[in-house]
C-alpha cells in the first residue's frame, strides 16, 4: 500500500498491483480504479476475530465525466447481485467538504437507490484529513435530503501514514487517534445486523425504465436549447446591427461523436437507425441476446428511441458510445431592410414556441424524476422550478458539455414558468418532440 520503508509500527500491509490490468479511467492512477474485493483473514495480533471482507470502489465524482460515474454505479449494481448481505456501507469523505454539489447529490441518490430499504442503519462515514475540530462535511451530510450517515462518523488523519513532513510527535498523535477511531469502527461493526441489499428484478426493471425515459428527454432537451439559443442570437444580431442586410452569427448544434468506452469490456447498445447509444452499460455481450437488454420493452421496442419504433434487431452491441456535444458553426443569413420587422416578429414567435416546448419537456422530466423518487428509500420530489435550479448549478460545473447559451435559456425558462403553466399542462412531451422534429429535422428519434 505504501513504498515507505519507515514502518516503525510493523503492521502495515503491502499491496501489489497487477500492472497488466487497464484501470477504468486513466485520470488519477493513485486512486482506486477498479472495484476490488479484499479478504482480510485474522492473525494472532488482529483486532477482529473474523474474516474481514472489504469491497473497495472508486470514488464517485472523482473525474469530470459523469459517464464514468454511471459506469461505476452500474458495475456496483452487477456486483450486488452476487452479494446476499452487507454489514456496513462506508462513505469515505474529506473533512473539508462543507457542502455537496447538485452533481454529488444526484450521484449519491443513484448509489443509495441500489440498496434495499433497511440499509440506512448500516451506513457510516469515514472522514479523512481530520484534526481535533468537528469536520465541516458532517453538517453537509446532515443537510443532504437523503440523510447520509452523519450520526455514525469515524475520523482519521492520513498524515500518520504517508506524510514525512509532519513531526514525529504529530504523526504519533494522528496514529493513536486513528487507532482509537478504528477500534470504535470495529465495535460498531459488532453491533449492527447484516442486511439484505439485493432489490428484486421487478424493482430494478421499473427503475431502469424510468431512467431511460429521463435520459431520452434530456437528450432532446439539449437539442432544443441549441435551437432556442440560435434564434435568440439571430434576434440580438439583427437588433444590434441596423446598418447592414447581411449578418453572421456563431450558432451551435448538438452533434454525435464516437467516444471510447470508459473501461475494458464495457459494452453499449447502439441503434443503427437513430445512430445513438441507447444503453451505455449493457450487460448483454452478444447480439443474439440483445432482446434481453433492459432498454427494450416486452414488445421488443427500444425505450430510448420513443416515439419512433425501433426494434431490438435494429440495435447492435458496440465498444464505443455515441455522445452528443455542442459544436460551433458560423451561420450567414440575409435580411432586407423592408423585411426586418417581419423577420424579427417571426424570430420572436419561433423563440417563444421553443421556450414553451422546453417547459413541456422539462415538466415531463420532473414528473419522471418524481416517479423514480417514489421508488427510493427516502423519496424527495421536485417542482419544475427546483429542477431548473438544479440544471443551472450542474451546467456551471460541466459547462463544456452543454451549449454556451444553456444558462441564459434556463433563466428564461424560470421567468416564463408561471405564465405558461396552463399551456404546459395541456401539451404532451412526445407530441411536442414529434412536431419539432418535423420542423427542424432534429433526428431526435
Amino acid at each position: 500500500m505504501t513504498d515507505d520503508d519507515d514502518d516503525a509500527d510493523g503492521r502495515r500491509m503491502q499491496h501489489y498491483d497487477n500492472s497488466s490490468l487497464e484501470p477504468m479511467a486513466q485520470v488519477r492512477p493513485r486512486q482506486t480504479d477498479w472495484i476490488t474485493i479484499y479478504a482480510l483473514h485474522p492473525s494472532k495480533e488482529s483486532a477482529f476475530p473474523f474474516v474481514f471482507n472489504l469491497i473497495d470502489t472508486p470514488g464517485l465524482g472523482r473525474t469530470k465525466r459523469m459517464n464514468n460515474d454511471e459506469a461505476l454505479i452500474t458495475s456496483i449494481e452487477v456486483l450486488l447481485k452476487h452479494v446476499e448481505k452487507i454489514d456496513v456501507v462506508g462513505f469515505v469523505v474529506k473533512s473539508s467538504d462543507s457542502r455537496l454539489s447538485v452533481s454529488q447529490r444526484l450521484l449519491f441518490d443513484s448509489f443509495l437507490n441500489l440498496f434495499g430499504d433497511t440499509i440506512s442503519e448500516n451506513m457510516c462515514a469515514l472522514i479523512t484529513f481530520c484534526d481535533s475540530q468537528t469536520p465541516p462535511v458532517v453538517n453537509a451530510m446532515r443537510s443532504f435530503h437523503r440523510a447520509l450517515p452523519s450520526n455514525n462518523c469515524f475520523c482519521f488523519n492520513n498524515g500518520s501514514l504517508f506524510s514525512k513532513e509532519n513531526k514525529e510527535s504529530n504523526r504519533e498523535a494522528f496514529w493513536k487517534t486513528g487507532k482509537v477511531q478504528f477500534d470504535l469502527l470495529l465495535e460498531y461493526l459488532s453491533t449492527v445486523m447484516s442486511q439484505t441489499v439485493v432489490l428484486t428484478s421487478k424493482q430494478l426493471k421499473v427503475r431502469k425504465g424510468i431512467t431511460y425515459e429521463i435520459q431520452r428527454l434530456e437528450q432532446v432537451f439539449l437539442k432544443i436549447i441549441c435551437l432556442a439559443d440560435n434564434v435568440f442570437k439571430k434576434e440580438h444580431t439583427i437588433q444590434q446591427q441596423k446598418d447592414t442586410e447581411q449578418f453572421e452569427v456563431e450558432t451551435e448544434v448538438m452533434e454525435s461523436i464516437l467516444r471510447p468506452v470508459s473501461y475494458q469490456n464495457q459494452k453499449v447498445m447502439t441503434c443503427t437507425r437513430c445512430h445513438k447509444t441507447c444503453c451505455k452499460n449493457c450487460s448483454i455481450t452478444k447480439d443474439y441476446n440483445r432482446k434481453f437488454c433492459p432498454v427494450f420493452g416486452s414488445n421488443g421496442y427500444c425505450k430510448m428511441c420513443r416515439p419512433k419504433q425501433c426494434h431490438y434487431f435494429e440495435h447492435t452491441n458496440t465498444n464505443g458510445i455515441m455522445e452528443f456535444i455542442p459544436v460551433k458553426r458560423k451561420t450567414v443569413f440575409k435580411v432586407l431592410e423592408m423585411e426586418r420587422q417581419h423577420v424579427k416578429r417571426q424570430l420572436h414567435q419561433e423563440r417563444q414556441k421553443l421556450i414553451l416546448s422546453l417547459l413541456v419537456i422539462l415538466e415531463e422530466i420532473t414528473n419522471e424524476h418524481n416517479a423514480l423518487q417514489k421508488k427510493a428509500r427516502h423519496p424527495v420530489t421536485l417542482t419544475t422550478l427546483e429542477q431548473i435550479n438544479n440544471m443551472i448549478e450542474i451546467t456551471s460545473t460541466d459547462s463544456q458539455l452543454y451549449p454556451s447559451g444553456t444558462r441564459h435559456i434556463l433563466h428564461t425558462l424560470k421567468a416564463e414558468l408561471d405564465c405558461q403553466q396552463e399551456a404546459i399542462s395541456s401539451m404532451r412531451a412526445d407530441d411536442v418532440i414529434k412536431e419539432l422534429d418535423e420542423l427542424y429535422k432534429l433526428c431526435t428519434y
